[in-house]
């Protein structure tokens, strides 16, 4: 244990000293530098030796190969001859109405109607000309315990033009105490917001909604 704690130590304080630098060399550079400053697949494996380096290439290398379409085979089953969610007790089930006693169906379309508008007109396009297929209830990791996490089956054009969306909601930052008045409308928007910012490319379907006064 003395072997491992010391370890996390020193992990810790190689991040700390990482951010620390990062960010006084930041504080010298030039605002759209810093907009399109990203960390990049080299970058990465130049900080590795040797073993870790090939397992990282290899990694790598299998994400680029990787589509949408086995996604499709892992989340979804033929149900009455159209692809539904696999169900996946405890992790993943149905449920017929949300909490409020709305029907999922209902609630999903306020949703909808609520994050399309949230979307930049070109990406809102986009995503409209999908279909909701199915949704489900999703148990998330230990970090999001207690919030609400679905999972969003959508389809476009044909069988092989899938579309998973995961919604989740939003909690509050630890510092609205201290804020007197927040510029976000709510919790959704300043984490979408706050994602565009410090990404490079984020997701281009981010966005957000508040159905029955829930952040998502």
């Amino acid at each position: 244990m003395g072997g491992l704690k010391a370890k996390c130590e020193e992990a810790v304080r190689s991040e700390v000293r990482s951010y620390r630098e990062r960010m006084r060399e930041y504080a010298d550079t030039g605002y759209l530098d810093i907009w399109y400053s990203s960390i990049k697949e080299h970058d990465i494996l130049s900080t590795l030796s040797k073993e870790p380096r090939k397992r990282a290439e290899t990694l790598f290398k299998k994400a680029r190969g990787r589509s949408h379409l086995p996604v499709l085979d892992k989340l979804a089953a033929i149900v009455a001859s159209e692809h539904r969610i696999k169900e996946g007790k405890p992790f993943v089930y149905r449920d017929q109405y949300t909490v409020n006693g709305t029907s999922i169906e209902d609630a999903i379309k306020t949703f909808l109607d609520q994050y399309f508008a949230s979307l930049p007109l070109d990406h809102r396009y986009l995503v409209s000309r999908y279909r909701v297929v199915d949704v489900a209830r999703r148990v998330v990791c230990i970090g999001s315990v207690r919030t609400s996490c679905c999972i969003a089956f959508l389809m476009g054009k044909h069988d092989n033009d899938p579309l998973f969306m995961q919604v989740k909601q939003g909690l509050p930052s630890v510092l609205k105490p201290y804020i007197k008045k927040s510029p976000y409308v709510n919790s959704g928007q300043r984490i979408v917001v706050g994602q565009r910012m410090m990404q490079g490319s984020p997701g281009i379907f981010l966005g957000y909604g508040r159905p029955e006064g829930v952040d998502l």
